[in-house]
């Protein structure tokens, strides 16, 4: 599906409202960063998208590897470390660990393998950028990219960019964003911008930091609720099974 007919079924179920639909043969898990994370391994608490993108889009399972403080971005220090667990900037705090604990997940019979894979990170890319170089996010999204594609080549990857923040500047999110965005459409995913497509509306980023984030960051009850259902909405009219 390209992307122009990809925005329009976006737009289309938008004004559908909320979509019940059960996808009881799709395992899904989702990487990212804290605004995953807050909803806990089992997808289960309210101010985190996750819980209600689950509720909505009912798959067979859902799973979260998600880590406070994670970037896409490495570091010359960065290795594979399955085995850290901060919730803080780290060297290790890297989108691929997370892709390396869901392949030794994957093996060790602890988890299906996964149909659905959705990777939700890019605030922290922004927010610590003088860290976390803007040179160094593509290649960073294309090697975990590829190396999930060979791993599990069946699943179907989806690219969320970060949310709207009221406490990083608006035009280095925007950047992130248009990163993520290029770099899902080169390898031909599908890309949610979540910077200007979902709950956003009309309101300002300070607007809608105020209304639906606990923190400008952070997204309370019902800006996770109205990401959630937003996001499973639009999965549900391009997820196979």
């Amino acid at each position: 599906m390209q992307l122009k007919t990809f925005v329009i079924s976006f737009l289309l179920v938008c004004c559908q409202g909320v979509l019940h639909a059960q996808h009881s043969a799709v395992h899904v898990v989702i990487l990212g960063d804290s605004n995953t994370w807050i909803g806990g391994d089992s997808c289960t608490g309210e101010k985190a998208w996750s819980k209600w993108f689950v509720d909505a889009f009912q798959p067979a399972s859902c799973r979260s590897y998600a880590r406070s403080g994670a970037t896409w971005t490495v570091t010359s220090l960065s290795k594979r470390n399955t085995l850290q667990n901060v919730d803080i900037l780290a060297d290790d705090n890297v989108i691929f660990n997370q892709m390396f604990r869901l392949e030794e997940a994957i093996d060790s019979g602890l988890q299906p393998s996964p149909d659905l894979i959705l990777i939700n990170a890019g605030t922290n890319d922004a927010w610590f950028h003088r860290q976390r170089p803007l040179r160094s996010l593509q290649p960073s999204i294309e090697y975990v990219c590829r190396e999930l594609r060979q791993r599990v080549p069946r699943a179907q990857i989806i690219l969320l960019t970060p949310i709207p923040s009221g406490r990083i500047d608006s035009v280095r999110l925007r950047r992130v964003s248009d990163v993520i965005s290029a770099s899902g459409q080169q390898m031909g995913l599908h890309v949610i911008r979540q910077d200007t497509e979902t709950a956003t509306g009309r309101l300002s980023w300070k607007e809608y930091g105020e209304r639906y984030t606990t923190d400008g960051i952070h997204t309370n009850r019902e800006g996770a609720r109205r990401n959630g259902q937003y996001i499973a909405n639009l999965l549900n009219t391009i997820v196979t099974e």
